[in-house]
C-alpha cells in the first residue's frame, strides 16, 4: 500500500461556527464548508449499536487547507475530539485488501463525488480510526464537489 500522505485529521465538534473561529484565529487558516449534508449508514458501521438499526445522520464538515476537518453532527457528539486520520493512498482497493490480509476490519465505504473513502474499525488499529482516501483532483473539497 502507498500513502501519499496525512490527507486530514478529523475532529467531532458540538458547535461549529465557534470552533472553526477558534481554529481559524489559532492558526491563521480558513474553512470551507463541504456540500456533503447527510450520511445514511447503519449504527453498527460506527461502533453504536449491535441492533442494526439504520440512522440518518446530517453534518455540517468544514475542512481547512492544513487539512484539519471539523465535523457537527445531528444528533450530536457525545465527546467532542479527534474522529479519525485520513491517509490518501494511490489505490484504494489494493490498500483495502492488505488491510485485511493484516486483520484490521473494513467497517464501512462512502463515496462524496469523486472522493472515495474506506473507514477502518479501531478496535484493530489500537483505539484508531483509520480512514484511507482516494481522489485524482488537486484537493479533497474538489473531489468533494465533484468539480
Amino acid at each position: 500500500m502507498k500513502v501519499e500522505k496525512i490527507d486530514r485529521v478529523a475532529v467531532a465538534v458540538k458547535e461549529l461556527d465557534g470552533v472553526k473561529k477558534f481554529f481559524s484565529d489559532l492558526f491563521g487558516t480558513t474553512f470551507e464548508r463541504s456540500p456533503v449534508e447527510t450520511i445514511e449508514k447503519k449504527m453498527t458501521d460506527f461502533g453504536r449499536s449491535a441492533s442494526g438499526q439504520r440512522e440518518t445522520r446530517y453534518v455540517n464538515v468544514s475542512i481547512s487547507p492544513m487539512g484539519l476537518e471539523l465535523v457537527q453532527t445531528d444528533p450530536p457528539c457525545e465527546r467532542e475530539g479527534v474522529l479519525s486520520f485520513h491517509f490518501k493512498v494511490s489505490n484504494l482497493e489494493e490498500a483495502k485488501k492488505e488491510m485485511e490480509k493484516k486483520g484490521v476490519r473494513l467497517l464501512t465505504e462512502i463515496i462524496h463525488g469523486s472522493l472515495k473513502e474506506a473507514i477502518f474499525h479501531p478496535e484493530d488499529l489500537h483505539g484508531v480510526r483509520l480512514v484511507l482516501v482516494e481522489y485524482e483532483t488537486r484537493t479533497v473539497m474538489e473531489a468533494i464537489s465533484g468539480k
